[in-house]
């Protein structure tokens, strides 16, 4: 499938990658700026700014957290499929390990930054699956239910259904009409009463 080719993989893990460490750097600026601490790159790439001891440690590990939150819309927007939430998600966090490693020479040992990767990959693939499958249900086809026939097509289903009904009431009176008149004509050659033969005939019309 045209989602699972390697190109189009990388292109997608160096947009979220990106959009990562972007919008933390925007989060940790900002709030940086509100509490009136310097900024620096030492708090987007490296591990040692997460500390238990520290007002700011506590105040950037929140705001990973909050990062990882705002970056299950980009995780739904470029990938939007659920089975692939789970690889995408484990290698955004898997290049911030080796970058992190990178920049500070160091494999993270802080107790806090490791808590803090359990959260976000929990809080991204709890999230972001859910988002995923909300967006593939959303585009599914269902056929659409045609509505109730029209009155002129009802009113010609009343009408040809009408005509191919039978014999109808005019029909049946022409035919007793016609007996009538057999039985006036051999009520004259036999000379019988009109009003017992008529009976005769109705009764027999009824029986039929």
């Amino acid at each position: 499938m045209d989602s699972l080719a390697p190109a189009r993989l990388a292109t997608q893990i160096v947009i979220l990658q990106t959009l990562y460490y972007v919008t933390a750097s925007i989060f940790i600026l900002f709030t940086c700026l509100v509490a009136g601490t310097p900024f620096s790159l030492d708090l987007v790439f490296s591990w040692k700014t997460l500390r238990i001891d520290t007002t700011i440690g506590w105040t950037i590990c929140l705001v990973w957290f909050l990062n990882s939150v705002f970056n299950v819309l980009f995780l739904t927007l470029f990938v939007g499929r659920s089975k692939l939430v789970f690889d995408f998600v484990l290698t955004i966090h898997g290049l911030n390990l080796l970058i992190t490693t990178l920049y500070t020479a160091h494999v993270p040992s802080s107790l806090l930054w490791w808590l803090l990767q359990i959260a976000s990959i929990s809080c991204m693939l709890t999230l972001g699956t859910w988002a995923s499958r909300w967006r593939e249900l959303s585009v599914m086809y269902f056929p659409v239910v045609s509505g109730p026939p029209s009155s002129a097509a009802t009113d010609s289903h009343d009408v040809n259904r009408g005509i191919s009904a039978g014999p109808s009431i005019d029909t049946e009176e022409y035919e007793l009409v016609e007996r009538q008149a057999d039985l006036e004509l051999g009520a004259q050659n036999t000379g019988e009463p009109l009003l017992e033969s008529g009976s005769k005939i109705t009764n027999k019309a009824v029986n039929d």
